[in-house]
């Protein structure tokens, strides 16, 4: 693509002002194949899910349990990140969230964490019925953790209803600092509002990718943000 002004040759400024608006609006001319637009990662959007369309009306109350760490992380691991996602899962206002401590899970069901894969004890929904008043049980899992960087997180949870054991949304995925949309989705969370700790947030996003902590409470709102809606 040529430009021209009536045989006369445009002024320097002139020049760059025609090239600058040429890079913009004219993504096919020859002069501007050497020209590269940097691509702003994808926006974090979670995909390995499914639920239902929205909560039934009945869920009122859901207990959330320790996070599960299994073979994929140490339990000091797997308890570092249970504020996180109890955070995240309040924030998310679909219902009143109601924490068991590792010790009290300890006490009733014979383990400090119950995975969503397993066997779960006798009377254990019956249980969580009558003593929590719940309508619901949400578990999380641990199906990766990689706490140095690049750092990673495999989080696998379902949300069950007590009454009937029907699973109303479950989820599977794994984060990665290596992922594009992850990082960007980091430095959302970690934005103006300082992450879930109210901190300034300079450095926040750098921290995070250093941090399984800090990770996992992004993570855990990235995870629970797919929940179903209330109404539709």
């Amino acid at each position: 693509m040529e430009s021209r002004s009536n045989g006369r040759r445009p002024a320097p400024r002139a020049a760059l002002a025609l090239c600058a608006a040429a890079a913009v609006l004219a993504a096919g001319c020859a002069g501007l194949g050497r020209v590269t637009v940097e691509k702003r990662p994808v926006s974090p959007v979670r995909q390995n899910f499914v639920g239902e369309s929205r909560l039934p009306e009945t869920l009122r109350r859901v207990v959330l349990l320790p996070v599960w760490g299994g073979e994929a992380a140490p339990s000091e691991s797997a308890l570092a990140l249970d504020p996180g996602f109890a955070t995240a899962l309040v924030r998310q206002k679909r219902f009143e969230v109601v924490t068991i401590s590792r010790e009290e899970c300890q006490r009733r069901f014979g383990n400090d964490s119950l995975s969503s894969a397993s066997a779960l004890p006798a009377g254990f929904l019956d249980e969580l019925r009558r003593d929590f008043a719940a309508d619901g049980v949400m578990f999380v899992d641990l199906t990766a953790y990689h706490p140095i960087r690049p750092i990673a997180l495999g989080v696998r949870a379902k949300l069950a209803l007590t009454a009937g054991a029907r699973i109303i949304w479950s989820f599977d995925d794994v984060y990665s600092a290596e992922d594009p949309a992850v990082l960007q989705g980091i430095r959302r969370y970690y934005g103006a509002a300082g992450g879930d700790r109210g901190e300034g947030p300079a450095n926040l996003p750098e921290a995070a990718l250093i941090s399984p902590s800090r990770f996992g409470a992004y993570a855990a709102d990235a995870t629970f943000q797919t929940l179903p809606p209330r109404w539709r």
